[in-house]
């Protein structure tokens, strides 16, 4: 009987008459025969839950895009007892429960409240240091420009960021003496998205049509040096979103000033609740909320 149903598997696919899965039944329907007259050494699969007879493995090769999803076939051990073994068969994995269903969303909104909780609790329990703001204009972004206001910032060394040894959080607005009004800014970094002259300025943060007031952007990271260059300069990596406000500023002349807090030891989830809570409260011109 071994010997006949390893035949009818080989004829099935020799003739490609039916599909992976339909292997697969008809190696589990023989297994479940053979298992009512095995009266010792044999236990239960993960998957299928079926006690499997020892019929040895196949390794003739399948059409190519039909191979069946047999991961451990049957195999004997020295001693020729029978041993167990996995066959998936579709019918198994559609047994299989739901990752999320109505069930259980309160226990995967649970989940997500107490890490938030959490989170919350260590961010309470920061101490914030004082710092003071970086002041430059967006007209003096050439590179030397650029240069001294990144020698102003923190210094990590190199491979930290990596590491995640301490978080960063920071903020850019404007000057309260030298205002220019948030209509005009918007305007002039709506015209950098959508520039008329084919230029390609990269990947420009997202325009909040709703917020007023004097912040531009706050945001966070690991690695702070990188993170300011790329809002800085316009020719960092385009596949970032970054102000890169040499790109588009330089004609404004804005005087704004940067803030940077340092928080060694923080956890990224810490982190972005303060970055969140700072995005909520101080609601800049441009920028989405939330893990980038």
């Amino acid at each position: 009987m071994i010997v006949g149903i390893l035949s009818s598997v080989k004829e099935r696919r020799n003739r490609r008459a039916g599909s992976p899965s339909e292997i697969a039944r008809t190696v589990q329907k023989f297994v479940a025969f053979k298992s009512k007259r095995i009266s010792s050494g044999v236990s239960g699969c993960d998957d299928a839950e079926l006690p499997i007879p020892v019929i040895g493995q196949i390794h003739e090769p399948y059409p190519r895009g039909h191979r069946p999803r047999l991961p451990c076939l049957l195999r004997a051990d020295r001693g020729g007892a029978a041993m167990t073994s996995c066959i998936e068969t579709d019918m198994a994995r559609r047994e299989r429960p739901a990752l999320l269903d109505q069930a259980n969303l309160n226990r995967v909104v649970d989940a997500y409240e107490a890490t938030t909780r959490q989170a919350i609790e260590a961010a309470r329990a920061l101490a914030v240091p004082a710092v003071k703001p970086i002041v430059f204009r967006t007209g003096s972004l050439d590179l030397s420009g650029i240069t001294r206001v990144l020698d102003a910032g923190p210094k990590i060394p190199r491979g930290e960021g990596k590491l995640r040894v301490r978080g960063f959080l920071y903020a850019f607005q404007q000057a309260a003496e030298c205002s220019t009004d948030a209509a005009s800014i918007k305007s002039a970094m709506r015209d950098a998205k959508a520039p008329t002259d084919g230029r390609d300025e990269g990947k420009l943060p997202a325009i909040n049509a709703d917020h007023e007031g004097r912040v531009l952007y706050v945001g966070r990271s690991w690695n702070i040096a990188s993170r300011l260059r790329g809002h800085l300069r316009a020719d960092c990596s385009r596949q970032t979103y970054a102000l890169r406000l040499a790109a588009w500023a330089r004609r404004l002349d804005l005087q704004v000033e940067l803030f940077v807090w340092t928080f060694p030891g923080i956890t990224d989830g810490t982190l972005q609740v303060v970055e969140d809570g700072l995005w909520d409260d101080l609601r800049p011109l441009f920028g989405r909320r939330g893990a980038k």
